[in-house]
């Protein structure tokens, strides 16, 4: 029996315009490290795209040094969509895996929302620039070339697996979001061979049909402890 679990990295995509330095979202996630990134007295746009709870983060700690210790320092913020926050619903949770929760929901809904946005202290330090899919390419090349930097809070990737083979051929295994195995090209088990945490998160779906990845420790052990005992046997 072999489990993969081989994590994954923050998402990047490509952008129309080379002379900008990108930040990590690791580093971007951390107060202490974005706090010796950042020049104190030079004039600094960093721009950052996403609306999930890491981007969320991300804009709160840029406006905590913009306010603070970095006075120079301004943000443009791109999404593509309203935020979405979890709601309880009666057994269950809206939005578990997808939507804002606890500190950061609360700071986004006193903070971003198009209704307070313009009389909070935040207005004074970022600017929100709503896009689309089909018009982000525009709006990027429209306001990036102002920025000095970049944060893009997209989402994660897996991370590259080893290369497996059957034979003298090589396996393609397709993770199976439900039982935590693996199939090959053919839709044969691949014997054996199992994922685990968040690259390979288990698919759920909530009594109202909206389909999500559970990812979260505590949802990845919940997952492990359902299917194991499966692998097991």
């Amino acid at each position: 029996m072999l489990v993969l679990c081989t994590g994954s990295r923050p998402a990047t995509g490509p952008l129309p315009i080379t002379d900008i330095e990108e930040i990590g979202l690791d580093p971007a996630l951390s107060p202490t490290l974005l706090e010796t990134m950042l020049p104190k007295d030079t004039p600094t746009i960093i721009a950052v795209i996403g609306a999930s709870h890491s981007a969320i983060l991300v804009l709160r700690n840029l406006y905590n040094l913009a306010s603070k210790t970095h006075p120079r320092l301004r943000i443009k913020w791109f999404t593509r969509h309203h935020l979405r926050y979890a709601e309880e619903r009666e057994g269950w949770i809206y939005r578990d895996n997808t939507g804002l929760k606890g500190e950061v929901a609360n700071w986004a809904r006193e903070n971003l929302e198009e209704d307070v946005l313009p009389s909070s202290d935040v207005s004074n330090y970022l600017e929100k620039i709503s896009t689309t899919r089909e018009r982000e390419e525009r709006d990027y090349h429209k306001h990036l070339p102002k920025c000095t930097h970049v944060v893009q809070a997209i989402g994660y990737t897996r991370n590259p697996i080893p290369t497996f083979k059957k034979g003298a051929r090589k396996l393609d295994p397709e993770f199976d979001s439900l039982t935590g195995g693996f199939k090959d090209a053919q839709g044969e088990e691949v014997r054996g061979l199992y994922g685990a945490g968040i690259a390979w998160p288990n698919k759920v779906t909530d009594p109202e049909g909206n389909v999500e990845f559970a990812v979260g420790l505590a949802k990845f052990m919940a997952f492990l402890k359902k299917v194991v005992p499966e692998w097991k046997s």
